[in-house]
């Protein structure tokens, strides 16, 4: 354990309040739901702050079934869901609700702010995943004994209220400067789709791409993913969104233009649908391969004339979205003189490369954001984000007391 500043302790979270679980009412009984106690599960668990829900539950739910009540300022952990293989989803309840059987609370003492605990799980968030995780399990859980057991440093409380404050302060800054990178994310993605939509927009006569490709499809080989991994090598292997490992030997050895069979990225404006790969290559099932006939058109010409495509016309299937290869051979692109086509890619291929580094720009920022927000919940429970002041109540003293009431 690290050294704590004048006035801290180490606690644990059993010892700084009172735990419950939830659990959910019958859903064959009507009267339990569409009250009007907010029913907290994991979805709704993406927000710092529990104001509502998605479901409410009635008072006559809370008496005749497992789940229970909790008041404002309890602190909600999800205990169980699969989100926990990477995120430790925490909350603070803005007023009474109830709890589903994947969550716990924490009812803090007197002495314990609750968005100090939220804030210190959180920032010991991938600490706890790593040590109190439930092996074994099928869905990511954590185990109730290691979760209680688990320490956090405990400050003064006047110096609790002072360190939310403050992380409070820088957050809400990083939150705007987010909202900014977000906005600028989404006007790039618009100035792409315009340089493409302008460039493919012009008066040359639209022709099937079924005329102007050969569709190799037929000359794929299926290998599983056990298969690829016991033939390893050099040989990059691609798949509906680009390359997803490597293989031994190569399917292909020439320049493609490859475009992924699911339907759902072609719903997406913002995203590539194509792209060209040159060289030794294997193509699994899930992309189809194409290849420019020459003297007509050219691989790179393709892959920007598709990402220009209004895909949903031509996307089909029930539950679970295809462009199937008929449908892709019946998608109409325009087909200037060969001398055009080479002029629109420079172009199109110049223009975007400026919107790419602007976009290099943006998620370097994200990413410092991230590393930012971390640096400053490092600090904050390391009692380097607010002065100490000397006339605090040490945390021993409030822990003291919370001993002495258990055992008297």
């Amino acid at each position: 354990m690290s050294a704590l500043p004048a006035g801290w302790a180490w606690t644990t979270l059993g010892e700084i309040g009172e735990w419950r679980g939830g659990g959910t009412p019958s859903k064959r009984v009507e009267r339990y739901w569409d009250g009007d106690i907010p029913w907290v599960s994991p979805k709704d668990m993406k927000v710092e702050r529990i104001r509502d829900t998605l479901d409410h539950i009635s008072r006559e739910a809370v008496a005749e079934s497992s789940t229970t009540l909790v008041p404002a300022g309890s602190v909600l952990v999800v205990t169980r869901s699969g989100i926990l293989s990477h995120t430790l989803p925490v909350a603070v309840a803005e007023r009474e609700v109830a709890l589903n059987q994947d969550l716990k609370a924490l009812v803090p003492v007197d002495g314990v702010v609750s968005e100090y605990v939220a804030w210190g799980l959180r920032a010991h968030a991938q600490q706890i995943l790593r040590e109190c995780s439930k092996a074994g399990t099928t869905v990511a859980n954590l185990e109730t004994s290691r979760l209680l057991g688990f320490r956090i440093p405990l400050a003064p409380l006047n110096e609790q209220r002072r360190i939310v404050a403050a992380i409070e302060e820088h957050l809400s800054r990083l939150d705007a400067a987010d909202a900014s990178l977000g906005a600028a994310e989404r006007k790039l993605s618009v100035a792409r789709r315009s340089i493409r939509e302008a460039e493919f927009d012009g008066q040359w006569d639209r022709v099937p791409l079924g005329e102007v490709v050969d569709n190799l499809d037929s000359q794929r080989v299926p290998v599983n993913r056990t298969e690829r991994a016991n033939r390893p090598g050099t040989v990059p292997y691609y798949g509906a969104t680009g390359q997803v490992g490597w293989i031994d030997a190569p399917l292909f050895n020439e320049e493609l233009c490859l475009v992924g069979e699911d339907g759902a990225p072609f719903l997406d404006a913002d995203k590539d649908k194509a792209y060209v790969i040159d060289g030794p290559s294997w193509v699994n099932n899930h992309a189809h391969v194409l290849r420019a006939l020459a003297g007509i058109t050219s691989n790179r010409y393709l892959k920007h004339a598709l990402d220009a495509v209004d895909y949903e016309p031509f996307v089909n299937g029930t539950t679970r979205l295809k462009l199937t290869k008929r449908a892709l051979n019946q998608i109409p692109i325009p087909v200037p003189p060969l001398e055009e086509q080479r002029r629109i890619v420079a172009e199109v291929e110049e223009k975007l490369s400026v919107i790419d580094a602007m976009r290099v720009g943006v998620v370097n920022a994200q990413r410092r954001s991230t590393a930012l927000r971390a640096a400053i919940l490092e600090r904050a429970f390391r009692g380097e984000l607010v002065p100490q002041d000397p006339a605090d109540e040490p945390a021993e003293g409030l822990l003291a007391r919370i001993r002495a009431k258990l055992d008297p």
